[in-house]
């Protein structure tokens, strides 16, 4: 009779134990999964907001030229809005480029002193054409709309989320292919005699329908 009581309490010890044990591998895998799926859905939301910075950063935020230089030199080639932005910037950078080259071949120090006005405005000392844009560009909380009118649209839900938190304070911004060549293309029937871009400045190619190449 004893030993019927035992086996029956060592049957229910290790039934109990074994439904402990399979729930617990349950839940484990529950939690596994949910956490893969929330941060699945967290990795869609935060690339969705990143492409609309992108995106927009094309147009916005800009910068207005300044009285003097770059009014003087550069009005032409703002955009519809009369801003400079990443979508106009390669057009001063082409003109100072051909300004450049024009004085090398002028050989003349007003020619020279003319295009060393024009590479300062453009780039020199932190009220430049180049480092205002980069100024720009790099506020965290200017690019806050976008990312969070796209990214906010993804909800949360496996992580108890209803959308990501963008963090201004930790904005940094990425370069693709930092250093490399930019897509400025001058048409070599325009450059003048008797001046070169020097060769380690540039990617030798042609400009058509499908795009720089």
């Amino acid at each position: 009779m004893r030993r019927n009581r035992n086996a029956k309490g060592s049957m229910f010890v290790f039934i109990s134990v074994l439904l402990l044990t399979i729930v617990t591998i349950g839940v484990g895998f529950f939690v596994l999964t949910k956490t893969l799926g929330g941060m699945r859905e967290l990795q869609n939301a935060t690339e969705s907001g990143n492409l609309n910075v992108a995106k927009k950063a094309i147009k916005s935020p800009a910068i207005t030229l300044s009285q003097g230089v770059e009014q003087e030199n550069f009005a032409g080639l703002v955009d519809d809005d009369g801003t400079i932005n990443l979508r106009t910037y390669n057009r001063v950078v082409g003109q100072v480029l051909l300004v450049a080259l024009n004085a090398q071949s002028q050989g003349t120090a007003e020619a020279r002193q003319h295009a060393r006005t024009l590479i300062q405005a453009l780039q020199v000392g932190g009220n430049s054409i180049g480092q205002r844009l980069t100024d720009e560009l790099s506020d965290g909380f200017a690019q806050q709309t976008p990312f969070d009118k796209l990214a906010g649209a993804n909800f949360l839900r496996l992580l108890g989320q209803k959308s990501p938190l963008h963090k201004a304070g930790e904005f940094q911004t990425g370069y693709l292919k930092k250093g490399a060549s930019a897509n400025v293309y001058l048409d070599p029937t325009i450059i003048p005699a008797g001046s070169s871009v020097p060769s380690a400045t540039y990617s030798s190619g042609s400009a058509d329908s499908s795009g720089f190449r």
